[in-house]
């Protein structure tokens, strides 16, 4: 798995599938620092899919 970093970086790439990879990684990474990147998700992407895998990973990850 990249790292946290690499990650991170990732939601921010134009294409939407490697932004759903990453949020898919970062729910699965337990990782606490990346509650507040995919709160921002659901603000700053336009894309349905990536709303839904953000809101997946935030139950994952605990984040409200």
């Amino acid at each position: 798995m990249p790292s946290i970093q690499a990650l991170l970086q990732m939601l921010q790439d134009p294409d939407p599938s490697v932004r759903l990879q990453a949020i898919h990684a970062l729910g699965e990474s337990g990782s606490p620092m990346a509650v507040e990147a995919l709160r921002r998700i659901l603000w700053d992407d336009r894309y349905i899919a990536t709303h839904a895998a953000t809101l997946r990973a935030l139950g994952r990850l605990g984040g409200e």
